[in-house]
């Protein structure tokens, strides 16, 4: 009977303690809250909440288990979570809460908050909020704050970024006013009472919380005013003493593992007074269901520490120790996770030795997600290359190691990574540089605007050269055909099909019989623009015109040139390669009426001049016709040709009382169309233009023009 009574108090203290103090997550699991019973009233999917590293605070309940929450400030996902949680609801009671929290940046942060408690109406609605801790950085020092509004009181203490406190919140319902909130901030200890834990750091009494109290939240803020934070042990109760039950001076804490290898790890834990000996367990899953041979509850005698081998590559492994004195084994200490580092990698001989580089290699090892690479001149790597001391080199097998000197002698070896950490190094690979001297090139002749001859020197006996030509001046890309491209027998080449007024750069390595040089200098050229396309001169009058072009990409400057001839034999002295500035039209004036002319254009930039345009041809209207700038006419009309018959040009006059679209067409006797004269906008006035039947033969042809719903055609003659 007494054992049955004995066993009934045992069972009402248990039911009592569960029903005034609950853990609400030590989130022993990895992934995101949300799939592990939070929920998300907030951005839902964005920047989700997942766990991290756990948190340990000495004598904290619930230090050292599992992971934490990361809890980040580029907005999205904020999440709540209610099993365990009250409710709270009745005028005076008191809401305690505890948690380990790091703040986890030094960049300064004005502040917001992170976690707060409250009425959650749905899974995914939450908005009434109370006993919101904050948290603010300045200069890298870090202060927390407490309010039921968005505004915080924050503490005066300074605390450190990247150090783990606990913090203990207490709110007090008031049904009929403001809701008191406290909050203690505890660097190291775990006081046993409200009382022990002294002044609060903050106190609110003047803000309205809620009168409900059944969820907790973790909030995400912005990166311009929340901090990050790692948030870890979350317990709630009614009493302080349910919140923080002193820890049982029996139970070990274990800490990280140490000499972490492929194989190998050192389990830690703490001294435990009373301890005679230690029962350590390892195991490949979480939930301990299943052992490491010879590690379930291994008497590992009085120790802190405890070497684990014989263990496989790239594995998780998770670890807990109990202490005993004999008689009494303790609870368990809480759960350490350790990952076996990856096998070291097989290094492989070096390839594509130059001068000045060479491209180290080795074999691919299991679970590595990037490589780290060293290079040294010395074979024990007491010393360094610039920039390959543990240089991390990606996922990749090979390497180009580079801006070395000529001759020397190098040595390599390779570390496999990834979360775990740095396998062992690799065996070291030794490689001598070629001395072969590099090539000197010279500046490029023969410039045009799609290529160019790219020229060098080279003093002793060569094989080959090698040729790159890229678009980029470190040649992190090449123009096709031209990486590498090799050059046997001369020292130029002839480069085509490149772009026109765009900056290409060349470099050389020679290939001797003792091996390849290193690059040679780089050599910058820039193509020629393109030409331009001259177009139908306009504004035609008996004493000049207005010669007109399409641009040219990259041009700065125009040079116009107009002749009587055909073949620029002779040029205008006044239009002689006339610089016109950067435009794409130019009044030609002085010219003599009833005159054929031609005029061509080419562009110029830094780079140099381009190719000259195609050829126009204009003809000043006759003396006394007036033209386009002269008096409006206020009819259409087509004018017969002058002369006629011809051979092999002739001019032909039309005039139209207003602006729009004309189109003048020849065709021969049967109706096919021979060509298109005019096919634009033209302004109201007198135009005309110049038809040349060279190519064709002796005849009579129509020429037809439309304007507007003006149609007419007429008869030319052609006469050779």
């Amino acid at each position: 009977m007494k054992k049955l009574l004995l066993l009934l108090i045992i069972g009402v203290c248990f039911n009592l303690n569960s029903i005034t103090a609950q853990t609400i997550d030590d989130f022993n699991y990895s992934g995101y809250l949300i799939s592990n019973g939070w929920s998300a009233h907030s951005g839902s999917g964005t920047n989700s909440i997942a766990t991290t590293t756990g948190l340990t605070f000495s004598g904290y309940v619930n230090s050292g288990i599992g992971n934490a929450a990361l809890v980040g400030n580029g907005g999205g996902e904020d999440v709540n979570y209610t099993a365990g949680v009250g409710p709270y609801s009745s005028n005076g009671d008191v809401v305690y809460l505890s948690f380990m929290v790091n703040v986890t940046e030094t960049g300064s942060k004005t502040g917001d908050y992170f976690l707060h408690l409250g009425n959650r109406t749905s899974e995914s609605s939450f908005s009434y909020f109370a006993a919101r801790v904050f948290a603010k950085v300045t200069s890298g020092v870090v202060n927390f704050g407490i309010s039921n509004t968005s505004t915080a009181t924050y503490g005066s203490t300074n605390f450190a970024a990247n150090t783990t406190y606990l913090i203990v919140v207490k709110y007090i319902i008031n049904t009929g006013g403001s809701d008191e909130v406290d909050m203690w901030v505890l660097p190291s200890g775990v006081p046993a009472s409200e009382a022990g834990a002294g002044t609060a750091e903050v106190s609110s009494t003047t803000t309205t919380g809620q009168d409900v109290i059944n969820a907790i939240a973790l909030r995400q803020g912005s990166s311009s005013t929340s901090v990050q934070t790692v948030v870890d042990g979350i317990r709630i109760a009614s009493t302080w003493e349910a919140l923080l039950p002193v820890s049982s001076s029996n139970i070990p804490t274990a800490s990280a593992a140490t000499n972490v290898t492929s194989a190998s790890f050192t389990a830690n834990w703490s001294s435990v007074s009373s301890a005679a000996s230690y029962l350590l367990d390892v195991s490949t899953a979480s939930d301990f269901s299943s052992f490491v041979a010879d590690f379930n509850a291994k008497d590992v005698g009085n120790v802190t520490s405890y070497e684990v081998t014989s263990l496989t590559p790239n594995t998780t492994y998770y670890y807990r120790v109990r202490s005993t004195d004999g008689t009494t084994i303790s609870s368990y200490s809480g759960t350490i996770t350790a990952g076996t580092l990856v096998l070291a990698p097989n290094a492989l001989e070096a390839t594509n030795i130059t001068g000045s580089d060479f491209t180290a290699n080795w074999e691919t090892v299991a679970g590595a997600s990037s490589y780290k690479l060293d290079v040294s001149t010395l074979s024990d790597f007491s010393t360094f290359v610039s920039g390959y001391d543990n240089l991390d080199v990606g996922n990749v097998v090979s390497y180009t190691v580079a801006s070395l000197n000529a001759g020397q002698t190098y040595y390599y070896r390779v570390r496999g990574y990834n979360s775990n950490g740095s396998s062992a190094s690799s065996n070291i690979i030794t490689i001598t540089t070629s001395a072969v001297a590099a090539p000197v090139a010279l500046d490029p002749t023969n410039i045009t605007t799609d290529g160019f001859t790219a020229n060098w020197s080279y003093s002793g006996e060569v094989l080959n050269y090698y040729l790159d030509i890229s678009a980029a001046s470190d040649f992190s890309t090449f123009v096709s055909g031209y990486e590498a491209k090799e050059i046997t027998g001369s020292t130029y080449c002839a480069i085509t099909s490149l772009s026109s007024s765009v900056v290409y750069y060349y470099r050389l390595r020679a290939v001797t019989s003792a091996g390849v040089s290193a690059n040679s200098n780089i050599i910058t050229v820039t193509t020629l623009i393109a030409a331009p396309v001259a177009i139908q001169a306009s504004s035609i009058t008996s004493s000049g015109f207005t010669a007109k072009w399409n641009a040219s990409n990259g041009a700065t400057n125009y040079w116009l040139d107009v002749s009587t001839v055909s073949d620029f034999s002779t040029i205008l002295a006044s239009y002689d390669n006339k610089s016109t500035g950067n435009v794409t039209s130019y009044n030609v004036t002085g010219l003599n009426a009833s005159t054929v002319y031609y005029y061509r254009v080419c562009a110029s930039n830094s780079a140099g001049s381009s190719p000259y345009s195609n050829t126009i041809t204009v003809s000043t209207v006759v003396t006394g016709v007036k033209d386009g700038l002269s008096a409006v006419p206020t009819s259409y009309d087509l004018y017969q040709n002058y002369p006629n018959p011809f051979n092999p040009s002739t001019i032909i006059k039309y005039q139209i009382p207003e602006s729009g679209y004309v189109t003048i067409k020849v065709y021969d006797m049967l109706g096919c169309e021979i060509c298109t004269l005019v096919s634009e906008n033209k302004s109201a006035g007198v135009h005309q233009v110049k038809f040349n039947g060279k190519n064709l033969t002796s005849g009579m042809y129509l020429y037809k023009i439309q304007a507007g719903n003006y149609m007419l055609a007429k008869k030319m003659t052609l006469m050779k």
